[in-house]
């Protein structure tokens, strides 16, 4: 019995430990494993300051796995990250918690190009997503398609480093239309904005502002006004509009998967007050889904629906670059539209500089004209189904540095299509 008398002790000192561990283990894991402080690394030109706005994880806090990769989510959706990642690195004050930034050139080119078998328009411009490093957008853009077209913005989100923000917008877009299947006219519009943005959360924006509103549709310099009736018909509008954004994407580089809402409403007020009072509604949904390393599938939903009766200026368009490729730089109006996109891009080659993606593509919408007084929807096309293939060739280190090429044949019609070069992803 004596001999087992220092067993029992040793027992009874192991269990005064472990019970002196379990009570200090809290506090020592809290010590240990607190944020003492958060840094950003590796950004050159973009201020930290900005950076940090669109973390959540604060210093004091126990590390969120979860959180923490949320916040690396929202880094990787801005303009001048290509990459972002995080570590902690322990020292003997706490923990410090890293974000490694891996920046991009924001300032580049932008441009398109395209042709068919009877029109053709080229443009170019300059594009700045980072101005001084707070995220200031810049764009300024010139076409040509006969008519000269001149496109500039100016953005700035977090005006004081606050939620709130504005945006100023000046559009001055001629262009040669098909009034007819023998006759084109001249369709003008001219729009100078300014809008106020806030933003509740990161994500999650409404925009409120007004513009000076200007049409003209003009076929004088396209017929013998002998022979054919004259048109000119011009109208002085201020425009209010209302816009919600709602988004949730994981960008990883030129790959992209999750979805974004967008909501527009817009009450044209004109100045001659015997004109009527136009309003404008439309929701487009875009989603995206990653199929391994490689696939992406792109798809854009969009609906809308207006009560402008003058056929000449009916607010939805589709043309070749925004609704349907090859259709050509032939704008077919109707104060209604349903529109789909899919778009399929795959990676066949990736670098730490670049990539190219094989595109194939599906572009089917309507675009009715709903006339005043007629029980069935009157169509200047009854539909349009274009696909076709198409190439990116991607620059990584620069903010949406994609070239894109596309050929779209004319599906219902039978109908060659035509060529569509620009700058940037189609949506």
């Amino acid at each position: 019995m004596l001999e087992k008398t220092p067993y029992r002790g040793k027992n009874i000192f192991v269990l005064f430990l472990l019970t002196i561990l379990v009570c200090i283990s809290p506090v020592t894991f809290s010590q240990q494993y607190s944020i003492r402080d958060i840094l950003f690394e590796g950004n050159s030109k973009t201020k930290t300051t900005y950076l940090q706005r669109f973390i959540k994880t604060q210093a004091g806090e126990i590390p969120d796995s979860l959180q923490i990769t949320n916040d690396l989510r929202k880094l990787r959706s801005l303009a001048p990250v290509m990459d972002a990642s995080a570590f902690i690195s322990e020292s003997d004050s706490g923990s410090l918690l890293i974000y490694s930034i891996h920046e991009r050139y924001t300032m580049l080119p932008v441009g398109d190009f395209g042709i068919t078998n009877d029109n053709f328009w080229i443009g170019g411009g300059l594009m700045e997503s980072n101005l001084r490093g707070k995220g200031l957008y810049v764009y300024g853009y010139y076409q040509y398609n006969s008519r000269h077209t001149v496109h500039l913005i100016y953005r700035n989100p977090y005006l004081f480093a606050s939620q709130w923000g504005y945006e100023l917008h000046l559009r001055h877009l001629p262009s040669n239309e098909h009034f007819n299947d023998t006759s084109f006219i001249l369709n003008k519009y001219f729009d100078l904005s300014l809008a106020v943005r806030y933003e509740f959360r990161y994500e999650n924006e409404v925009t409120a502002g007004t513009s000076v509103h200007h049409q003209l549709a003009d076929n004088r310099e396209f017929i013998d006004t002998e022979v054919e009736p004259e048109i000119y018909v011009e109208r002085f509008a201020q425009t209010f509009f209302l816009k919600h954004e709602i988004r949730n994407l994981d960008y990883r580089s030129f790959h992209v998967k999750g979805w974004k809402n967008l909501v527009s409403l817009s009450c044209q007020v004109p100045y001659n007050l015997l004109d009527k009072l136009i309003v404008i509604f439309y929701n487009e949904l875009r989603y995206y889904v990653r199929y391994g390393h490689r696939g992406n599938l792109a798809i854009r939903l969009m609906a809308g629906i207006s009560n402008e009766k003058e056929k000449l200026f009916y607010p939805f368009l589709a043309d070749s670059y925004y609704s349907f490729r090859g259709i050509g730089y032939r704008a077919f109006r109707g104060n209604a539209i349903g529109l789909l996109n899919l778009e399929y891009r795959h990676t066949c080659f990736e670098n730490h500089i670049g990539g190219i993606q094989f595109v194939g593509f599906t572009d089917a919408g309507i675009i009715p004209q709903l006339e005043a007084g007629s029980q069935e929807p009157q169509f200047y096309k009854p539909g349009q189904l274009f696909a076709g293939p198409g190439i990116r060739i991607i620059y990584k280190k620069a903010y949406n540095a994609i070239l894109t090429i596309d050929y779209g044949f004319d599906i219902l019609h039978g109908q060659q299509g035509g060529l569509v070069i620009g700058w940037g992803q189609y949506f």
